[in-house]
């Protein structure tokens, strides 16, 4: 949630805005017996958005959130009536490393994660402007830490395969879509986006679209603007997509923990 601190206030002033945790992330409870993976994720959002929404949305997700709102569309599309895609993941193809996380590795690795000093670096690691990298944005990524349960809600969710690449079921999503990609990604790289955002025939794009952006949030980064919508016409079944290669398992873990 508060990955979107500073757009909230802009995007609220003329929207009916929500933001939501992932089950799992963020604020939300980890009870045990409770399943954390994707499908569970899918399952709450859904019954988020029809309790307390229950119209279509311009639904827009960020980093792994960018895969849960791929997946939410791909299962609910008469829930979205756009999409919105920062940073996202679910565009490379990756095997499910998680499976192997066994005792006490996990452990380990959530320590690892917790560290404030690993988390600065990583936070310094991410932002291109290093003065983002303060004590505010550290203190956001690591509020969450104090929830009960959160490692082993990240191990399960980790071990359970989480969002391992769409493929060709990326051609099935039939709203209009926008593709925000930061220049100086060092989290994600292109996250395997690079065909589609470079100009695959099955998209139609406009790369040289540029975001000026008023808010602190996007200054620090040089944002493209790929606006692209899938058409299912002749010939347009992804089978020759290759998104990319697997992402290395720890950078995966980072990169679930990196929610600022």
């Amino acid at each position: 949630m508060f990955e979107f601190r500073r757009l909230l206030p802009l995007l609220a002033a003329e929207n009916e805005t929500w933001a939501v945790d992932l089950l799992g992330f963020g604020f939300t409870e980890r009870s045990a017996g409770l399943a954390f993976s994707a499908r569970a994720i899918e399952s709450h959002l859904y019954y988020f958005w029809k309790t307390l929404i229950s119209q279509p949305v311009i639904l827009v997700g960020a980093s792994m959130g960018g895969a849960a709102a791929i997946d939410f569309t791909l299962n609910y599309p008469e829930a979205v009536k756009q999409l919105v895609l920062i940073d996202s993941a679910g565009f490379a193809i990756s095997s499910n490393k998680g499976k192997f996380l066994i005792p006490p590795l996990g452990y380990l690795a959530t320590s690892f994660l917790r560290n404030p000093k690993i988390r600065q670096r990583i936070s310094v690691n991410a932002y291109f402007d290093k003065n983002l990298a303060s004590q505010d944005a550290q203190t956001c990524a690591a509020l969450h830490l104090e929830m009960p349960n959160w490692n082993q809600a990240l191990i399960a969710f980790t071990k359970s395969g989480g969002y391992g690449g769409f493929g060709e079921k990326l051609s099935q999503i039939q709203q209009p879509t926008l593709i925000l990609w930061g220049k100086q990604d060092r989290i994600l790289g292109d996250g395997g986006c690079g065909k589609v955002c470079k100009g695959d025939r099955k998209f139609s794009t406009n790369l040289d679209t540029r975001l000026r952006a008023r808010s602190p949030l996007r200054k620090a980064t040089d944002y493209r603007a790929a606006y692209f919508r899938i058409h299912h016409k002749k010939r347009t079944q992804a089978k020759k997509l290759n998104l990319g290669c697997a992402v290395a398992h720890l950078k995966y873990m980072v990169s679930l923990a990196h929610l600022v």
